[in-house]
Parts: structure tokens; sequence; C-alpha cells
């Protein structure tokens, strides 16, 4: 019994090491800092309205997510997701849906936990060939945008699950106590991101103006 005992404390060790090892292998680090790559992405008339004190990333091999609050109001984040350079805009598709995707805690990091919008996204996750957006029914006035380089969506946005072409949950982003959240995919030469912007004050489409797209 004591053999018992003791061989099943020492498998119960090894697994909460491999655990343990897998989640330092795979987590973010955090960086208060953002890439050039992200600042280009904004016209350099706009970049003076960053607050270059709140800039910060965590990231690590295979995506680099940044964070930006624009003109005192306006939580913008852009997820670059390294290896998916070659991947289609026409492979994201947004659907409505009633229940959302739920992630299971044990295999997903979160991000800002105690933030407007808590994310999660699943460690080791690949996409596969498309990309479906499941948007929570429970959204009002949630209209889409779609021009030659991203295609999203923006309203009062509740729950977002993102998905591999199997439906395994890659990314969720929790409901939001601010009203106004715009979400779009944007792809050009230099890599694959998620846009994301958000505030307590009304905002449009004509937001994309800050941009240099």
């Amino acid at each position: 019994m004591k053999k018992t005992l003791v061989l099943v404390s020492i498998i119960f060790s090894l697994i909460i090491g491999y655990y343990a090892y897998f989640i330092l292998q795979n987590k973010h680090s955090t960086i208060m800092k953002v890439t050039q790559k992200k600042l280009d992405l904004f016209k350099f008339e706009e970049r003076s309205k960053l607050n270059k004190l709140l800039l910060y990333s965590e990231y690590n091999e295979n995506d680099d997510y940044s964070h930006f609050i624009y003109d005192s109001s306006f939580y913008i984040s852009i997820w670059e997701f390294k290896k998916m350079k070659e991947f289609q805009l026409d492979s994201c598709k947004f659907i409505l849906i009633h229940n959302n995707i739920y992630p299971k805690t044990a295999s997903a990091e979160t991000f800002h936990p105690k933030g407007n919008r808590p994310v999660k996204i699943k460690y080791k996750y690949k996409f596969g060939d498309n990309m479906k957006i499941f948007v929570s029914e429970k959204s009002r006035n949630v209209r889409g945008i779609k021009l030659a380089n991203l295609i999203g969506i923006f309203g009062e946005v509740d729950e977002i699950s993102i998905c591999s072409n199997s439906e395994e949950l890659i990314t969720y982003l929790s409901p939001s106590n601010l009203n106004n959240f715009m979400f779009f995919v944007f792809k050009n030469e230099k890599g694959f991101f998620l846009i994301t912007i958000e505030s307590d004050k009304y905002f449009d489409e004509k937001m994309l103006n800050i941009f240099s797209f």
C-alpha cells in the first residue's frame, strides 16, 4: 500500500511538473514597447495621440499582442499572428451564434483578466486553412466592414469566439463593460493581424481613418 502511494505521488508530481513546464514554454512574455511594424499601421500624424507611457506587448514565438491608448479614450489592440502571413482574408467567416464556444481554463492563457474585455487564447493553437469568428447574438447594432485588405464588424459587441476550421476554440473575447467595439482582420505584405478598438465613446467606421491601410 505504501509503495502504491509513493508511485501515485511520483506520477502525480511528474504530471504537474510537465504541465508547469508546458505553460512556461508557451506562455507570453510582456514588454513595455511595441514593434515599429505596429506603429507603422497608424498614420504618422495620428501617432502623437498614442499614450507613449502605456504601450506594451505580450508575445511568444507564434504571435505578438500589442496594446495602445489613442486620444485618451480609445483602447486599441493589434494582434499579429507571425505564422499566418499566407492566410487569405476570404478564409475568415463571421457567424452570429446563440451559444458561443467557451475555453477550458486549463488549456488557455488569459490576457488582462481584470480589464474591460478579458481575452483567452489556447496554448499551442493551430488555425488550419480558415478562421471562423462566432459573434454572440446578444450583440446589438452590429454592422459589417469590408475593404480590400480587411474584414470585420463594429457595434455593441458581446462575446466573440475565434475558432479553427474544425471549430476548435483558439481565442475567446469576453463581454465588455464598454459600449462600442470594433473588431477586424487585416492583412498586408508584412503580416496578418487581428485589430480591436473599444471605447465608452461612440465611434463608427470613420475610426479606420487613423490607420495607414
